[in-house]
């Protein structure tokens, strides 16, 4: 039996809702350190301190201007690099570069946890950190701005559904809105993060990403095909999402 219109809608706002509340969660989860790194010009190694925070745990420890060029943890050092404060993993050469990077945030983000991190600066000197709780206020407009983006496409795809003429371009239009549902809260997290995420929780992010934006270009190719008539008799709907499958697989 179908759906009535008001349960249409208020189910896609309680997934909508739920589904923003587990990418807060997962983005409070890391502690803070008030401190932004920034890559060096011109390919140079090493990171810039960009901003230190004057009320934050590591105020007197770092001051604008000094170059990281190593993080130590109890196991080892990892060398500060600008693909560590990327904000796509997708834009990583190969898949090696992406495992590595993968496995440099498990390492720092159990470091920060523990509270063990440390830094090592061009000059020398070595700086523990220090680490605070994550409240809902340190997380940037950026974070706020790809969630309303997941919403609002959402919840547009959900009214348009529920009070539209039922027919095969609505359907396909929700579809549009599910994908931005699925790709942009999960970008929000892991690209607004301060300087690492657990591996585990980066790498599933990630993968969500991915299958959330090939879900949408899929739907929208097929939405695009579709309508207002069939291009041609080719079973473009299927393939469209078979391609997606296919690529997101592999």
């Amino acid at each position: 039996m179908p759906l009535s219109s008001r349960t249409t809608i208020t189910l896609s706002a309680l997934l909508t809702l739920l589904v923003m509340q587990g990418m807060i969660y997962l983005a409070l989860s890391a502690p803070r350190l008030d401190v932004v790194l920034q890559p060096l010009p011109q390919e140079a190694q090493g990171l810039r301190v960009a901003t230190v925070a004057p009320e934050g745990p590591n105020a007197g420890r770092l001051t604008p201007g000094n170059t990281v060029a190593a993080f130590l943890l109890p196991g080892g050092e990892i060398a500060a690099t600008a693909t560590l404060v990327v904000e796509e993993p997708d834009t990583l050469p190969d898949y090696r570069s992406y495992n590595r990077f993968m496995q440099d945030q498990q390492a720092l983000a159990t470091s920060l946890h523990e509270g063990t991190l440390a830094l090592r600066l061009a000059d020398g000197r070595q700086v523990a950190l220090a680490t605070r709780h994550s409240h809902l206020r340190d997380l940037p407009l950026l974070f706020w701005f790809q969630l309303f983006v997941g919403a609002a496409g959402v919840m547009t795809a959900a009214i348009v559904l529920a009070l539209g003429k039922k027919s095969h371009a609505t359907l396909l239009y929700a579809l549009t809105g599910l994908g931005y549902l699925i790709f942009a809260p999960a970008a929000a997290v892991y690209s607004t993060r301060e300087l690492a995420l657990e591996g585990t929780v980066f790498r599933a992010l990630s993968i969500v990403n991915h299958f959330g934006a090939l879900f949408f270009t899929a739907s929208l190719t097929a939405l695009l095909w579709s309508y207002p008539r069939p291009l041609s008799r080719l079973p473009m709907v299927a393939i469209s999402y078979a391609a997606a499958l296919a690529c997101w697989l592999l």
